[in-house]
């Protein structure tokens, strides 16, 4: 998954447009020509490597990868790509709002500078047609499997937002809205093993002396599957990895490089290690931990109430580091414990050692992210081996981590249950605003009136009784009641009820309005006395003329 986080980057991009700073000049043009760059630096990379300089031909490598992200930022911040999507598909991108295909579209630039750098870098880094091919069709291949399950949220949430109620529902209620994300996780968890098998290049593992050994390694360690598939990809790649929960959808990949390279032994050793990862509930561990520290994040963020987006985004990314850091340090031990359930399950560690070798032949010394380095991984099997508690500390070690991150989650979901079902009503109430069922919004009105409090509670329940004492009919479409609610703010305004025409403007933002809601929001920091400082007057739109004149009229 290599794509994943530089796909998350290039989502990030979209932020752009949210924050401001986006430039008022469209050069479409400029966007694609820009697909040239991934070409350039293939070359200089390149040339550096054969002139020997090769400190300056790994940083032009690294550089390579995040090229795509950044020149899909500069499309975004300096070429007014948004800009020219709103123009061609009549609606703004916006990652905060509810998913529309028009975000397939603000991705463009960054898919096709993948494709480029990816095309770049099969031509140079293979000397035949069919490897090149081989080359760019796996890297195709990879870069889908990363863009494939966000471009099908997309469009699959984009289709369920035409049900209103739903759309509406997910957005302005909190529990509906944790329903909604882990409905989707779940569809997504459960087709993720067939969605890999039809994206990788795959196959059976073909009948044979290999297939007989990984069904016996299966046997005797009572695991469940549904498919054992050798994942082609050019022998550019040496790994396994079993995907799926539930055993009749479980798929097992062995890479051909790992099928070609690896003895018999050595093959039911990384099978058994690709074992211990299910038996001992790893990815549960992993998800538990991340749900934890994210939970953590939300009630500090919450208990802080930061306002400034500039400073949300900052302490996201701050946190975003320190889990990388946190799941760095609990992934290597994982894959520890791993090695040990391999070794005591074939009581093989001349395979698992041998294994460890032949899949990471030129950085025994040297560790990773993820993984400890070879040699450390050897090392512990033969500490572990001549005393059992080694082991044994490792396995309660994780017990406890995944223990108290399962405490940590219940207390913060706790918290946040708590939180949801008290606000559940007040949203429910928006629902109904904003569908124009201001009946409903009315009667609902009574199971909040008296316990909550709060500045949004107040004003809302102010704005229900203005629409009760109005007599306001329920309307189907969000077109007539945004009618009714400009007739009744105009009306206000002009009778010099600032109160009132703040409650029709702030009505106006629930049904999509932005000048109307920042109109609302000029009326309520003036006191209800409708005099101040405007502002920009074209921020307020028609409404900073009407607010212009009456402020005058003061």
């Amino acid at each position: 998954m290599g794509f994943l986080f530089p796909i998350l980057l290039a989502l990030g991009s979209l932020f752009l447009g949210e924050l401001g700073g986006v430039p008022e000049t469209e050069l479409p043009w400029a966007v694609f020509a820009l697909a040239f760059l991934p070409y350039v630096l293939v070359g200089l990379r390149r040339r550096a490597g054969i002139a020997g300089a090769f400190r300056r031909a790994a940083l032009l490598s690294r550089l390579e990868r995040l090229l795509p992200v950044l020149l899909q930022y500069t499309a975004i911040g300096f070429f007014g790509w948004m800009g020219s999507v709103e123009a061609w598909s009549g609606v703004r991108p916006s990652i905060l709002a509810w998913p529309e295909p028009a975000l397939l579209l603000a991705l463009l630039p960054y898919v096709l500078y993948t494709l480029a750098g990816i095309d770049a870098g099969a031509r140079a880094g293979r000397s035949s047609k069919g490897a090149r091919q081989g080359l760019r069709m796996f890297q195709t291949r990879m870069f889908l499997t990363g863009l494939g399950p966000i471009v099908a949220y997309i469009l699959l949430a984009s289709l369920l937002g035409r049900w209103e109620l739903l759309r509406v529902g997910v957005e302005e209620i909190t529990l509906w809205s944790f329903g909604f994300t882990g409905i989707l996780a779940a569809c997504f968890v459960m087709f993720l093993p067939v969605f890999l098998r039809v994206t990788w290049d795959t196959e059976r593992v073909p009948a044979g002396l290999q297939l007989d050994v990984l069904h016996g390694v299966a046997r005797l360690a009572d695991f469940r599957y549904g498919e054992l598939l050798v994942w082609k990809t050019g022998n550019l790649m040496a790994n396994a990895a079993i995907v799926g929960i539930v055993p009749g959808t479980r798929r097992v990949f062995f890479t051909d490089a790992l099928m070609g390279q690896l003895g018999l032994r050595e093959l039911a050793a990384v099978f058994a290690h690709e074992i211990g990862h299910a038996k001992r509930y790893h990815v549960l561990i992993l998800l538990v931990n991340a749900l934890a520290f994210f939970g953590v994040l939300d009630f500090l963020m919450s208990f802080l109430a930061f306002e400034n987006e500039l400073l949300l985004l900052g302490v996201l990314c701050v946190g975003l580091v320190v889990w990388l850091v946190v799941f760095g340090w609990l992934s290597r031990r994982i894959e520890l414990e791993a090695d040990l359930y391999s070794l005591n399950l074939l009581r093989d560690g001349i395979g698992i050692t041998s294994a460890l070798r032949a899949v990471a032949p030129a950085s025994h010394d040297r560790g990773g992210w993820r993984h400890f380095s070879t040699n450390h991984r050897i090392a512990f099997l033969g500490r572990a081996a001549a005393d059992p508690k080694v082991g044994e500390r490792l396995h309660r070690g994780l017990v406890a981590v995944a223990g108290t991150a399962l405490v940590v989650l219940v207390g913060t979901l706790g918290w946040r249950f708590v939180a949801i079902t008290e606000a559940y009503p007040v949203e429910r109430t928006v629902v109904d605003l904003r569908l124009g069922h201001y009946q409903a919004a009315i009667e609902r009105r009574l199971d909040w009136s008296e316990g909550l409090e709060g500045e949004r509670v107040e004003s809302l329940a102010a704005l229900v009784d203005q629409i009760a004492e109005a007599g306001l009919q329920p309307v189907d479409d969000a077109e007539t009641a945004r009618a009714v609610c400009t007739e009744q703010a105009l009306l206000a305004l002009g009778f010099g009820q600032t109160r009132r025409a703040e409650g029709w403007l702030a009505l106006l933002g629930l049904l999509g309005d932005r000048q109307a809601a920042l109109a609302a929001e000029f009326l309520g920091r003036t006191d209800g006395k409708g005099t101040g400082d405007l502002g920009d007057p074209l921020e307020l739109g028609a409404w900073g003329t009407q607010l212009g004149l009456f402020t005058a009229d003061q």
